[in-house]
């Protein structure tokens, strides 16, 4: 828009306006006019606020004391714009038990997990349900905010300027357990559009643990020797000669046909077949670390470090000198437990045991 009586202009990627060129304004233009105009600045992914710098000029907006026209320049103009040259999200399609999802979700009552007992955590690409987490968090470079986003073309319920999420059933009546890809399309709040693929596999298939004989798990502490006492809670476990086997996670992962371990710890000892007083322990999902994991004759050694012996158990302030009991399972990718369970060792806590601290630097006034 125009005032007065301007019939030139100049434009500029920078404040310095002298040297570029003087245009003239299209004649009839009236008190607007469209320009296009080239910015010189690079684009990468993240967003840019480049800034156009402009002034008009009336070629004869001002007389001098002998009479003579002289131009009259405007004050230098100028304005901001924010580039988005596309989504910059990240995508996530899989587990809904696992915490981030969990944290998002809030009620677990809706994943209709048919096959009872699980453990909220595994593998983010694998589900047990007939039911996927989706979720499109916006990046760094993602400027102009996030607007929409749909998996399968079943647009997402929970929108935000920063994140969209969702739990999506899978489209299929009576789905097989198997790998699914999930066609996810994301839009900006100014129209700038992203379609990308991602793949999820349902396993509905408890993992199989077999007790045997050799089977052992050993209590370690921070020097890896063996205990049957303890005045830390943190301990290590060695697990040795387990015979674990799996379909579908399993099968994907022949090095490490499971995800981790289902322990519990107890303050009374239970048989292993009595699935009853089992199934009211406080059971932990631990992930395994795969660098620990051996196999030898079909079976696997691995070691799970940092076990609380307090971990799941109320009574933790009067716990000296009490003899407890862990019990484990085995989990796969998908949260499915083993059936069988196998005992640990018992092991006593030292009178003078405490519970985890967390100790704040003292602050005086």
């Amino acid at each position: 828009m125009t005032n007065g009586q301007p019939n030139e202009y100049q434009l500029a990627n920078t404040a310095a306006l002298g040297t570029e060129p003087i245009i003239a304004i299209p004649e009839g233009s009236g008190t607007s006019f469209n320009i296009n105009w080239l910015l010189d600045q690079p684009f990468g992914e993240e967003c840019q606020t480049p800034t156009v710098y402009a002034r008009l000029i009336d070629t004869d907006g001002r007389i001098t004391p002998e009479g003579n026209a002289e131009p009259l320049p405007s004050d230098i103009l100028r304005d901001t714009i924010t580039i988005d040259m596309g989504v910059d999200a990240n995508i996530v399609v899989g587990n809904p038990f696992v915490p981030s999802a969990q944290a998002a979700l809030g009620n677990v009552a809706q994943l209709q997990d048919f096959g009872g007992d699980g453990a909220t955590n595994g593998d983010p690409n694998y589900t047990r349900t007939p039911f996927f987490y989706g979720e499109v968090t916006a990046r760094q470079g993602e400027c102009s905010n996030l607007a929409s986003a749909s998996f399968n073309n079943i647009e997402a319920a929970n929108v935000s300027a920063r994140k969209i999420y969702d739990l999506v059933p899978i489209p299929v009546l009576n789905p097989s357990d198997g790998p699914y890809t999930v066609t996810v399309q994301v839009s900006d709040s100014v129209d700038n559009d992203l379609t990308a693929q991602r793949v999820f596999y349902l396993d509905r298939a408890q993992p199989v643990l077999t007790p045997l004989v050799t089977s052992t798990v050993t209590i370690l502490n921070d020097q890896d020797q063996p205990i049957s006492s303890t005045n830390t809670a943190r301990v290590h476990l060695l697990f040795e000669n387990m015979a674990i086997t799996d379909q579908g996670y399993g099968d994907t992962n022949p090095d490490k046909p499971f995800w981790g371990v289902w322990v519990a710890n107890s303050i009374q000892q239970l048989a292993i077949t009595d699935t009853e007083q089992l199934a009211l322990l406080d059971w932990q999902a631990m992930e395994i670390d795969a660098s620990t994991v051996t196999r030898s004759n079909g079976l696997y050694n691995f070691r799970l470090s940092d076990w609380s012996v307090f971990a799941g158990l109320t009574d933790i302030v009067n716990a000296g000198g009490r003899t407890q009991y862990m019990y484990v399972k085995a989990i796969d990718g998908a949260g499915n437990v083993s059936f069988a369970t196998v005992g640990g060792p018992p092991i006593t806590l030292s009178n003078d045991i405490k519970p985890f601290s967390i100790y704040l630097p003292r602050s005086v006034r």
